[in-house]
Parts: C-alpha cells; structure tokens; sequence
C-alpha cells in the first residue's frame, strides 16, 4: 500500500511532551507515544501530509497512516495489518473513509459514520459499534475508533467535509517554505485556526468577500493577504494573544466590512 511500510523504524525524538487530554496521553518511553482509551500507539511520523502510528497486541501488527489529501483530495486512513499467529506473515490492507456529511476532532468520540473498506475484496464495514453486525469487522471496532483520536491528536486535525485541516502551529514553516501557494483554505475552531488544501488566487478572492466568520482564507505573508482586497481592508488585527490565535484582515467595500477572516502568516 502507498505510503505505508510493512516494518516499523522507530526512531527517536529530541522533545518529548507529558499531558494528558480526557482519555488521552501522550509520554516518553523512547519514542514518542501516545494512548487512548487503553490502546497504546507508537508515533512513527509526522509531517504536513500526514501522521503514522503503530501498534501491536498478541495476534497482529498495525501502521494506521491518516493520509490528509489523498489523490482525489479526500482525507483517508490507511491501516495495513500483519498476522503475528502465522508463519507468512499474512498482511491485510484497509482504509477508514470519512462522511463528508460529518465533521470529526479528537472530541467527536463518535466514529460511527466512518467505513472500513477491505482494499482487497472492497468489502465496507460501519464502525457503528451498536449495529448487529459490528462482529463480522475485522478489525475490532475500540481500537479503530481509538486510533482515529490518536491520529487526529497527533496531526492537530480536524476532517471538515471529508478534507482535513491542521492547526496552523503545526504547519505553519512548511507552508512559508513552500512555493506552490500563496493561499490556502481555513476555518476557525475552538479558538485556534486550521489550515486545509491550497487555493489559486481567484478562489481565495472569492473567499474573502464573504461574510463566513468561521473562515476563509490564510494567506503566507500579510503583503499576499493585501493583494486579495487591494487597499479596502479592516486590520491587521488579532483578538487574543495565545496560541491558536493570527493576525488577520477583513475585506471592505465601501461601508461595508467582510465577517471572513484573511488570517496570515
């Protein structure tokens, strides 16, 4: 399967972090680790693609990868399981599909409008664990569901209309580094902004003439966030001071002050 390696390289990391968040916590044991609800992953990568866990129990080894933009620009989980009670080593392939009608953080805690889909027979499975027929999944259902939170807590992302969008904290070089976009998708969360999928500048445009106060637009630098409304704005402005929070302008037009948000970097 792309993007996943049937064995695990860990590796070490020069910063560890100790906290807990409800069911989850995150704490050193040579690697990075994280548990949820009594499951255990090991965090393999991170990057702004997207994030790989491992975990093992005593019949099978797993690699979860959440695939933020996969090629049809979908967000999707790529799970690959490895038989420990076989002599072959027999692997299976799976992915986690989201409802585009749903939107899921790491305090959803209902996956159940998720699908499990056996990449080798296309076989689908509903994580609705309360469903008469939760038995037949092949994987079971508390661990998919806690490996859905992991991801979602270690890439600082969010899944909106099946696209993720990661905190800006987390992505925030990256995206300077890059010279692909000037723009990008955003919306605002629990205090914090989420960056999603690049944007051409006539769409970000667009965008910025809206009166969406949870959105729109992150620019990569405050001048680029200038050229999209010309010298009719309100701001820069920035309403708090911790993290989470950026600078923004609005869009003005005559009298009139756009709600959306031109956050940038």
């Amino acid at each position: 399967m792309k993007k996943l390696t049937k064995r695990i390289i860990s590796f070490m990391l020069s910063l560890v972090m100790l906290f807990s968040v409800n069911s989850i916590q995150i704490f050193a044991q040579g690697a990075q680790n994280i548990t949820v609800d009594g499951y255990t992953f090991e965090v393999i990568n991170k990057d702004i693609n997207g994030v790989t866990l491992a975990y093992s129990d005593n019949t099978a080894e797993y690699i979860f990868y959440l695939d933020k933009q996969n090629s049809s620009g979908k967000s999707e989980i790529d799970i690959s399981q490895t038989s420990l009670l076989s002599r072959s080593e027999e692997s299976s392939d799976y992915k986690i599909e989201f409802d585009e009608n749903v939107e899921y953080s790491c305090d959803t805690k209902d996956f159940s409008s998720a699908m499990l889909v056996d990449e080798t027979t296309g076989e689908e499975y509903s994580l609705n664990q309360n469903s008469r027929f939760a038995f037949v999944i092949p994987i079971g259902i508390p661990l998919l569901t806690a490996a859905i939170e992991a991801l979602l807590v270690v890439g600082g992302a969010v899944i909106i209309a099946g696209v993720a969008y990661t905190i800006v904290e987390e992505v925030a070089e990256a995206l300077k580094r890059q010279k692909t976009y000037r723009y990008y998708a955003a919306v605002l969360r629990n205090n914090a902004v989420y960056v999603g999928g690049g944007l051409e500048t006539a769409a970000a445009k667009s965008l910025a003439y809206t009166n969406d106060s949870m959105g729109t637009v992150l620019a990569t630098s405050l001048s680029y966030a200038k050229g999209l409304v010309g010298n009719s704005y309100r701001g820069p402005e920035n309403h708090g001071s911790t993290s989470g929070y950026w600078s923004h302008i609005h869009a003005k037009n005559g009298s009139v002050t756009y709600k959306a948000h031109i956050w940038h970097l």
